[in-house]
């Protein structure tokens, strides 16, 4: 059920993006499968060609947080997650609800209609981008609207970087994955432009997450198993490298004629990867592999270079994020302690 809703979350933008993407793009065929994309760089392939699963063993669970969708954690441990009321609540590492940030559902200051991404700068603000309102909002560490930034492009998602520049990945990525922004919401450079062959013909396809980390940007694809990893300081391209899920490729097809036609994902596509987190010098990809199976399956590989490490699965919707095993049930999180119980043998 809750691998389901992540999946319906996933289907949901891309529906919301797919008239766009037809205004654009002209295709032969109504339903086509790609079978490959080709990128225009060097794409590295992984030297180890299967899992190794390591033993998850979960101890105490430290506390609960309630949930309704979008969860972020900050360097401090603090928590913050979506309520039904379309406020961002704000907990302490050990569940004390610290804050709530926003005004509600609405088109005033301060308020939501579509909260896509949010992001935490090192002063503790937090950044909401709005799909419907177009806008970013920022709110201080103790849940004041501090300012109101409207950028160029729809935004799938947010990251903040030092100085208080900020990095969006392009909801309907034409010609350029990435715009940065300075403080004011200005445009300063776009870059990720025409990586990839298909992304100008399919770029509903391309919808991903990414994580900043060390000086830098790091994209996962939820159609693809690939990895692609910028320098955020000259916006150079370090590596692109093939995942475990390299395999993994999408059908799309195209509906109706003109304004009234789209493009979509099939719904029965298999997914690559939900998101992405990096942290100690490991990013962690949760795979849409044991999507079937209803377990998450945590792939880790070097943030330096993209090589695949090791594997956790569990019979647990969650994720890992440094010393803890985040739960995700229906309306709850719950934190637990975890320690890895060694290489499995014969696995």
């Amino acid at each position: 059920m809750k691998h389901l809703r992540l999946v319906l979350l996933i289907l949901l933008f891309v529906v919301s993006i797919s008239i766009l993407c037809l205004r654009y793009t002209k295709i032969s065929k109504a339903n086509m499968q790609l079978h490959s994309i080709k990128f225009n760089h060097e794409v590295k392939t992984q030297k180890k060609k299967g899992r190794v699963w390591r033993e998850l063993k979960l101890g105490d669970s430290i506390t609960s947080f309630k949930f309704w969708g979008g969860v972020r954690i900050d360097v401090n441990n603090n928590v913050y997650c979506w309520d039904y009321d379309y406020k961002l609540s704000k907990f302490s590492p050990t569940g004390e609800l610290l804050v709530k940030i926003g005004e509600g559902k609405g088109k005033g200051p301060g308020e939501f209609t579509l909260p896509m991404d949010m992001d935490i700068d090192k002063s503790g603000r937090v950044w909401i981008y709005d799909a419907g309102l177009g806008l970013i909002q920022i709110f201080d560490r103790n849940g004041r609207l501090y300012k109101l930034l409207r950028i160029q492009s729809m935004a799938s998602k947010l990251r903040v970087l030092d100085g208080g520049r900020f990095v969006i990945l392009k909801a309907v990525p034409f010609d350029c994955f990435f715009e940065l922004y300075d403080t004011n919401g200005v445009l300063i450079r776009k870059f990720g432009c025409d990586l990839i062959d298909q992304q100008s013909r399919f770029p509903i396809a391309f919808t991903g997450d990414i994580e900043v980390y060390n000086g830098n940007l790091f994209l996962t694809f939820h159609y693809f198993g690939f990895l692609i990893c910028y320098d955020v300081y000259n916006f150079n391209l370090k590596y692109v490298i093939e995942t475990l899920d390299k395999n993994v490729f999408p059908r799309v097809f195209t509906f109706g004629k003109g304004r009234e036609g789209g493009m979509k994902i099939a719904e029965d596509s298999d997914i690559a990867s939900f998101d992405v987190r990096v942290f100690d010098g490991k990013i962690l990809i949760r795979s849409g592999s044991g999507l079937k199976r209803r377990e998450t399956v945590m792939d880790f590989y070097s943030a330096q270079d993209g090589e695949y490490l090791f594997s956790y699965r569990i019979q647990k919707h969650g994720f890992i994020y440094r010393d803890f095993f985040y739960e995700i049930r229906d309306t709850i999180i719950v934190k637990w302690r975890f320690y890895d119980g060694g290489q499995f043998k014969n696995k």
